[in-house]
């Protein structure tokens, strides 16, 4: 009967509307969740190109001995536009364990940045935190996380001091409706990503 039709569409227009709301949150989810892999992923890169034979880029006859840099992940808070973005970076000046940025007058092959990775779609790196364990984690403001043969161990570095490593580290990710996720990161190169 025409009652029953409408009732049907009723219904049908309400569950459509309800999946429809709730669509925008599942989104930021998977986009929010696809982040945090990319970034254990991309720390697991500098992990195999560290402890692995991979040959740092020379641009010059310092680097006579290119299999012997270490390679990492930088990340920063300094700034919002530090926040939207990781850079993957070879460790060459000398092994100093820190992420060194290019002077003004450094051509892009002599630099330690290999790759910059941008984040997007409203994400943002909200918080690094470093210390012995979860309990002893204190914020600071950039991280390293670097590897460097034939040690598989992540050497982990905060506010550019190579000479103090952490045994602990995880970086927070946030999504704009606030939503979070954390990749940890521990001295024996174990990334695992929680809530």
């Amino acid at each position: 009967t025409l009652v029953e039709l409408v009732i049907s569409i009723g219904i049908f227009a309400l569950m459509t509307g309800v999946l429809l709301s709730k669509y925008g949150n599942f989104n930021q989810g998977v986009i929010l969740t696809n982040l945090a892999y990319d970034i254990a992923l991309a720390i697991r890169t500098s992990q195999s190109y560290g402890i692995n034979v991979k040959s740092a880029p020379t641009s010059s006859a310092n680097y006579s001995n290119s299999f012997q840099y270490g390679y990492g992940m930088h990340f920063s808070t300094l700034n919002d536009t530090e926040k939207k973005k990781m850079t993957f970076f070879v460790d060459k000046s000398p092994v100093d364990k820190v992420y060194n940025k290019p002077d003004d007058d450094d051509t892009p092959s002599s630099g330690e940045s290999i790759t910059e990775y941008s984040v997007k779609r409203g994400l943002k790196i909200n918080k690094l935190c470093v210390g012995a364990d979860i309990s002893t984690c204190i914020a600071v403001t950039s991280m390293d996380v670097m590897f460097l043969r034939p040690d598989p161990n992540a050497i982990i570095t905060a506010n550019g001091n190579g000479g103090t490593t952490y045994s602990y580290a995880y970086i927070e990710i946030l999504s704009p409706d606030g939503t979070s996720k954390k990749i940890e990161v521990r001295k024996t190169g174990q990334i695992e990503i929680t809530d």
